[in-house]
């Protein structure tokens, strides 16, 4: 029964095995969401658990992979974990980079807080970076962009993958934001051999500053720019100076990595 099903659905087109894979969580969700009264975090670690796994029942069952997280992107190996370490460090580099340039500027102040509190938050913010930068990118630039790549081309797949990952965050001032977050994301993919390491550090690292800065309450902005400079709603990526950032990212991310294959593959 199972192969027969895994069957129908590997010969079907991606935009029906698409959803096929994500409407029974979805429904799952609502379920643990409205149903039991179930805390937000646990209801999402829930879901966490049942998800990852399925993504390998996924991979090996419909298309027949014998190494299906391998295949989205995922390894063990030193060159992954150096690519995560890489996306850290510009990840987090590029969000207190401009801030720390706003408050020489006279744009934001900062504020202090008592170390224990300041603990609290940074523990908060690490889980929140793990957990999102991890699932997301395992979901967007791992399943949904392998899965859509299998019937379309890589650059179509890329537009799409980044255009749902746009949809489904909130929209408004930083949608332009959101659509450079994903079109770099799936770029650290393609250049880093299909692997997520990058996009995973990258992901994480962002996730991580903006929750520390959140979290922990440890700037104000004043009112020395329009706030369409610094962003919207105190939200880097609905501003000038955060779109500045994250193309300079983009830009940085192309040059090396297509710099280092040259190097690498003609010399």
């Amino acid at each position: 029964m199972l192969r027969r099903y895994c069957a129908w659905v590997r010969s079907h087109p991606a935009w029906l095995r698409i959803p096929v894979f994500v409407i029974p969580f979805l429904l799952l969700w609502l379920l643990l969401d409205s149903g039991f009264g179930l805390p937000d975090w646990v209801s999402t670690l829930v879901l966490y658990l049942i998800v990852v796994p399925a993504f390998g029942g996924w991979g090996r069952w419909v298309h027949g992979h014998m190494y299906p997280y391998r295949a989205l992107g995922l390894s063990l190996s030193q060159g992954f974990r150096q690519e995560v370490a890489i996306g850290l460090i510009c990840g987090v580099a590029g969000v207190f980079i401009p801030l720390l340039l706003e408050g020489w500027l006279g744009w934001l102040e900062w504020t202090s807080m008592a170390p224990k509190a300041f603990l609290t938050a940074l523990a908060n913010a690490v889980a929140t970076a793990a957990a999102v930068g991890f699932a997301e990118e395992l979901l967007f630039r791992g399943w949904l962009f392998e899965e859509l790549r299998c019937d379309y081309k890589g650059w179509l797949a890329g537009v799409v993958t980044t255009a749902v990952f746009t949809a489904v965050h909130q929209w408004g001032a930083q949608t332009f934001g959101l659509i450079l977050v994903g079109t770099i994301l799936v770029r650290a993919k393609v250049l880093t051999g299909e692997c997520l390491g990058l996009p995973i550090g990258l992901h994480a690292g962002w996730v991580f500053a903006i929750s520390l800065v959140n979290i922990a309450g440890l700037l104000s902005y004043t009112s020395a720019v329009p706030s369409w400079v610094t962003g919207v709603g105190d939200n880097l990526l609905a501003g000038i100076v955060g779109w500045w950032i994250l193309l300079l990212t983009w830009a940085g991310i192309e040059y090396w990595f297509c710099w280092r294959k040259k190097i690498r593959y003609v010399c």
